[in-house]
């Protein structure tokens, strides 16, 4: 049990970290004009592009951030994907990147605070 409660608080403590971590991101964008500002969505991954340009599922803290352009692309090129998972409601989504870090600083929020609800019932 010992083990389970230093693994559970060690993992609020990353979550925590990462909160702090999004809530600079959101700062930036308040004083900062950037040019690659938008952030392809689907479901809990982001889509992302290699140095060839080849698009792929990303799962991180820190998503790839695209022009408008090249955002509304990915969106074209992928398009297959909203068809073939339509079913579990999954759906690419073009979002601003501020968007974007505002919802996930939320349900970070929201899972810390549930985290730790648990965890005080040890």
């Amino acid at each position: 049990m010992k083990t389970f409660l230093n693994d559970f608080t060690a993992k609020i403590k990353e979550l925590e970290n990462l909160l702090v971590n999004y809530q600079t991101e959101l700062r930036h964008f308040s004083c900062c004009l950037d040019k690659y500002n938008y952030i392809v969505d689907f479901g809990t991954f982001t889509i992302g592009t290699d140095d060839d340009g080849i698009t792929f599922a990303n799962y991180n803290e820190y998503p790839h951030q695209f022009t408008k352009k090249a955002a509304e692309e990915i969106l074209d090129k992928c398009s297959y994907l909203n068809e073939k998972y339509a079913s579990t409601g999954l759906k690419l989504k073009m979002y601003f990147a501020k968007d974007w870090y505002e919802e996930k600083e939320e349900q970070l929020f929201n899972n810390i605070s549930f985290l730790k609800e648990i965890q005080n019932l040890s």
